[in-house]
């Protein structure tokens, strides 16, 4: 007990770093996930091109958005690979396969801004 009583002020300090530490590597992670999500809040908002692509991959985030759950979807245009975010109801998740169609919106080429419009679930 004298261990415990001696140094109780660097354990504590020690643990409090340490979850100082968890908290912004996990911040970290998240960091391109936050500025996908603002270009697909204001998508309406900036001038663009629609455009259609093929899905090749996708990720669910931890962010949800109402109901629904947004997802980094990666997918194939003019030979290219991409990401954008979109939200999905929790009823059509399990409908996403490779190869579907999804509407994009790009500002420009290269864009520096990218959203996902629309998925074709059919």
């Amino acid at each position: 007990m004298e261990f415990l009583s001696e140094h109780a002020i660097k354990i504590s300090w020690a643990i409090f770093i340490l979850i100082i530490f968890i908290s912004l590597r996990g911040l970290k992670d998240q960091k391109e996930d936050i500025g996908l999500v603002r270009d697909w809040k204001k998508r309406n908002e900036w001038p663009g091109e629609i455009c259609q692509a093929r899905l090749t991959a996708w990720r669910q985030t931890k962010i949800r958005y109402g109901l629904n759950y947004l997802f980094v979807l990666t997918f194939e245009y003019k030979m290219k690979e991409y990401n954008a975010i979109t939200d999905i109801k929790p009823i059509n998740m399990s409908r996403l396969k490779k190869n579907m169609e999804v509407m994009v919106k790009f500002d420009a080429f290269p864009p520096s801004r990218i959203a996902v419009i629309d998925i074709d679930f059919q």
